[in-house]
Order: structure tokens, then C-alpha cells, then sequence
């Protein structure tokens, strides 16, 4: 059986999704801060008592 057909598929496709990944990571929006990095629950005081039942329905 000639795999020759499966490996240039598989290349083809490796090829691909590094291309796309590469533009992707190319024409991306670079905006680098320390506030960004940082969870959102750090620091952030919570309003009231933050040990409350609530009803968790649909």
C-alpha cells in the first residue's frame, strides 16, 4: 500500500493550521499591561457579606 497520499495530506494539512496560526498571531491586537495578567477575583473587594445562599433554578 503506497502511503505516499496520507503523508502529503497530513503535511498539507500541518502546513495549513501553521499558516492560519501564524497570520492569526500576526494581524492580532498586542496591548500588554500588568492589570491584564492578573485574575479579576484578586483584590477586587466584595460587596456585603460574600458568604450568601442563593437559589440556583433555570
Amino acid at each position: 500500500m503506497n502511503f505516499t497520499l496520507l503523508v502529503v495530506v497530513l503535511l498539507t494539512a500541518i502546513a495549513l493550521v501553521s499558516i492560519a496560526l501564524g497570520i492569526a498571531k500576526a494581524i492580532s491586537p498586542r496591548s500588554y499591561n500588568l492589570q491584564k495578567t492578573e485574575p479579576y477575583e484578586c483584590g477586587v473587594p466584595t460587596r456585603g457579606n460574600s458568604w450568601m445562599q442563593f437559589h440556583v433554578g433555570y
